[in-house]
């Protein structure tokens, strides 16, 4: 297992906090649950992401939770920005709110037209708190 770098990660935290985040902090993947939702999952795009992020979840150690108001998620796209250049590659943004980007999500049809502003929420991919 990867040493993990808790210096690189405290200074994304405070990066969170410069930007408004409240109750930010670092917590270890395995605190996070594994919901079963994708065997009723009825969208192929959003079966497909799930297991995808299912086979990529053991590559991820920490997490970085931070509490945000909806006009705010720009600011986890911020964090997670900071996160790369700081050499966490594999950081992912995930939020807990419905996405509304569009008046009428196209997922169920078509690939989001967002995908660089989009950030999938946690029960999209089938994670919640353990």
């Amino acid at each position: 297992m990867r040493e993990i770098d808790l210096q690189g990660l405290e200074e994304l935290v405070r990066v969170a906090e410069e930007l408004g985040c409240d109750l930010v902090r670092i917590i270890n993947v395995n605190e996070i649950r594994l919901d079963d939702v994708s065997k009723n999952e009825t969208n192929p795009v959003l079966k497909q992401e799930r297991e995808v992020f299912r086979e990529a979840l053991p590559n991820y150690h920490v997490a970085i939770l931070v509490k945000i108001d909806k006009e705010q998620l720009r600011v986890v796209r911020k964090i997670e920005m900071e996160a790369h250049r700081k050499g966490y590659y594999f950081a992912l943004a995930l939020t807990n709110t419905k996405c509304d980007l569009c008046e009428q999500c196209q997922l169920p049809h078509d690939f989001c037209r967002y995908r660089d502003l989009y950030i999938p929420s946690m029960h999209s991919l089938g994670l919640g708190p353990a």
